[in-house]
């Protein structure tokens, strides 16, 4: 099953979408900038501010972070209302409320006050480093971090031991996520635990504000889009290849929805299916939009050129169709066979699909523990999955169906979304433990990377292709991080909003930007009435990446069963 090289120069020809205004890339007609100086009340220049300004009539924003020198600049601006806030942690916020900015460079400077209460101001992540380390608190953070923060402004408290234990017992009596979950917690356990331990009446919490941002992560433009109304359950996100669009999925009301970089203009497709909880989606090579949807049990392909949906079936009733593996070049990939492969969550298996046949087969985990989640195939074919809720890691042969597994080293680990780099490794984030884990398929060994931030609820890593990049969603600590691992460094991109609950990674590998979802679930939980599709711009991206083989050249080394 040895690989042969795969034609992948039209990787190469995929546009670059020309994006402008917030987008921060291209000026456009009219653009203009707003720039200024952030100072404390001494008047001395204040560095690792975030400077958001959000256009109002396109419901889209753009936050970059102020300099050495207190000076901050952003480019590309549409004329229109704006709403402007500076922000750092350990500074009362200073914003304008209507800012009308004309086809003419605009100045606008703040001042920032120092505040002695930090605490609203503190992602998740600082509160759950108050719980005492060890085993009950990894298998805390693996049962209770699936779908939301746990530590936000909403799960801070105080509670009693009480109270906190019918918040668990809410959770395990959901019929959607959290009851299939959490089935093994002990309710009144954890919430004499929780009470006893920071999350109770009359307990304090002392922080840290952490260092501003420097070096490249100083220098990042994070536009942000405004997507759906209070209820919506946005889910993963794509960029599609052929255009730059972004995609997200709206988990509770069944939709795809389409958002164009340039101004945010959206345009919704319904699945066909009512109540299927679309989950997972990514693109194929043909320009095919897939999704399992994990509610319905079955996987849709989606035509963007014709708007038609297909919908496949024959996955067996209650296995939640989970994940797909996708390539280091960001496709959906099917195996020599043109099967795709897709966890089941309940089912404690992982199926094939044949698209062409429709003919589904499913592979039972030999073990009882944890649940099918993240999947991808390595160089020889094999197709590897991670069980959450467990420390597991196993691979399918898809010659014969033969299944080993495996552990990782620490027995409280818990793994979701997995990735597989260009040299055979597996890179998946450990929950329980904030860390970035390795595993080398061909050495048989594991190496373990802990996160920059305690207790960041680590969701999903995904390779780039063309760096060899690590990135990692850092879904407690409103942060995502990119992990090299040649120099075996971490760097940190924080993000402008709290409770930035963070889902799949996706790259743009036209222009090297990084696109995420903030998909806490249930969204009221954030204090927003709309949820957000986040976009990472890198000023420097294109120079980095000129210093590293071209797309086609990178993809054309890539061979295949």
């Amino acid at each position: 099953m040895k690989r042969r090289l795969r034609g992948l120069a039209r990787i190469a020809a995929v546009p670059v979408v020309i994006l402008c205004a917030l987008v921060g890339t291209a000026a456009v007609a009219h653009a203009t900038t707003l720039s200024g100086v952030v100072t404390d009340s001494r008047h001395r220049p204040l560095a690792g501010v975030f400077v958001t300004a959000r256009n109002v009539g396109m419901k889209m924003s753009v936050s970059v972070l102020s300099d050495g020198k207190g000076r901050y600049s952003i480019t590309n601006l549409f004329p229109g209302r704006y709403e402007l806030d500076a922000h750092r942690i350990g500074y009362r916020s200073a914003d304008v409320k209507d800012f009308h900015l004309t086809q003419f460079p605009a100045r606008k400077s703040f001042r920032l006050v120092k505040t002695p209460d930090i605490a609203a101001q503190m992602p998740a992540s600082a509160w759950l480093h108050s719980l005492p380390p060890g085993p009950y608190k990894a298998d805390f953070l693996s049962d209770c971090t699936v779908c939301h923060q746990i530590g936000d402004a909403a799960t801070r408290g105080p509670r009693t031991a009480d109270q906190w234990t019918a918040v668990a017992q809410s959770m395990i009596a959901n019929p959607f996520i959290y009851g299939g979950m959490t089935k093994g917690v002990d309710a009144k356990k954890l919430g004499q635990w929780l009470a006893a331990n920071g999350f109770g009446p009359g307990q304090e919490h002392r922080f840290a504000p952490p260092a501003p941002a420097s070096g490249a992560a100083a220098r990042v433009v994070i536009n942000q889009y405004d997507v759906g109304g209070p209820n919506v359950a946005a889910h993963d996100m794509a960029v599609e290849p052929r255009t730059g669009m972004a995609w997200v999925d709206d988990f509770f009301a069944d939709l795809l929805v389409r958002i164009s970089p340039l101004n945010n203009a959206q345009k919704v497709y319904r699945v066909p299916i009512k109540k299927s909880g679309i989950h997972t989606i990514g693109f194929d090579r043909r320009g095919m939009l897939w999704g399992t949807l994990l509610l319905g049990d079955s996987v849709v392909r989606f035509d963007p050129r014709t708007g038609k949906f297909k919908v496949y079936k024959g996955f067996k009733k209650g296995s939640a169709t989970h994940s797909f593996p996708i390539d280091r070049f960001g496709y959906v990939e099917f195996d020599h066979q043109g099967r795709l492969w897709i966890t089941e969550l309940f089912g404690n298996a992982v199926a094939s699909l044949d698209p062409k046949t429709g003919v589904v087969k499913e592979y039972h985990s030999p073990s009882d523990r944890g649940h099918p989640y993240g999947i991808a195939i390595d160089n020889e074919g094999r197709v590897w999955y991670a069980k959450y809720a467990s420390n597991i890691i196993g691979a399918i042969n898809p010659e014969n169906g033969a299944i080993t597994e495996r552990e990782l080293p620490h027995k409280h680990s818990c793994v979701h979304r997995i990735t597989i780099d260009a040299h055979d490794r597996i890179w998946t984030p450990d929950d329980g433990y904030s860390a970035l884990v390795m595993y080398d398929i061909g050495k048989n060994a594991f190496k373990s990377y802990p996160l920059p931030d305690a207790d960041s609820s680590p969701y999903a890593a995904r390779v780039d292709g063309v760096t060899g990049d690590i990135w990692v969603n850092g879904s407690g600590a409103d942060a995502i991080y990119k992990f090299d691992p040649a120099t075996e460094e971490f760097t940190t991109y924080r993000l402008p909003l709290l409770v930035s609950y963070t889902r799949m990674v996706s790259i743009d590998y036209s222009t090297g930007d990084v696109w995420t979802s903030l998909s806490n679930l249930p969204n009221g939980q954030t204090g927003r009435s709309h949820t957000e599709v986040v976009r990472l711009h890198f000023p420097a991206s294109a120079r980095e990446r000129a210093a590293v083989p071209s797309i086609a050249k990178a993809a054309n080394t890539v061979s295949r069963r």
